[in-house]
């Protein structure tokens, strides 16, 4: 079996053609994995788990949930633009949030998987906005607001 390694995508509904690209790699590659890692800005944006009846959504996790029942493991990780992306969405297709940082080994290599915006150390600006954006107190307060 494979691991497939995925980032980036950055994912919205206003760009089907992202989408599209998303789900025939799943439909490509789902039957030939054993583990799915997204990596990071996964979606263009991401402003809380709250949308339950999205379609668009639901187009995505569909799949998912059909790897997931096949026994696929499926991790996902913060990126820069979806870094409150929470369990509540995860738990829809049986997803599991990764720290920031973690090393793992798959197929018996040593691999450091973590997105790359925390390594933007000459960008002050935003390794503010990034640390107060990741404290737990701060997220609740933003999320709160209707």
């Amino acid at each position: 079996m494979k691991t497939l390694f995925i980032s980036d995508l950055h994912l919205a509904n206003d760009q089907p053609r992202l989408t599209e690209g998303f789900l025939a790699l799943i439909d490509r590659y789902g039957s030939e994995i054993n583990t799915l890692y997204i990596l990071g800005d996964w979606f263009e944006s991401w402003v809380g788990d709250d949308d339950d009846d999205d379609p668009w959504l639901n187009t995505i996790t569909e799949p998912l949930k059909t790897l997931k029942a096949r026994g696929v493991s499926i991790w996902v990780q913060h990126g820069n633009r979806d870094f409150v992306l929470g369990q509540d969405f995860l738990d829809r297709f049986g997803g599991q949030l990764l720290p920031e940082r973690i090393t793992l080994v798959e197929h018996g290599v040593s691999l450091r998987i973590e997105h790359g915006d925390a390594l933007c150390l000459s960008d002050a600006g935003y390794q503010a906005f990034r640390k107060m954006s990741r404290d737990p107190a701060w997220q609740a307060t933003a999320l709160a607001q209707p």
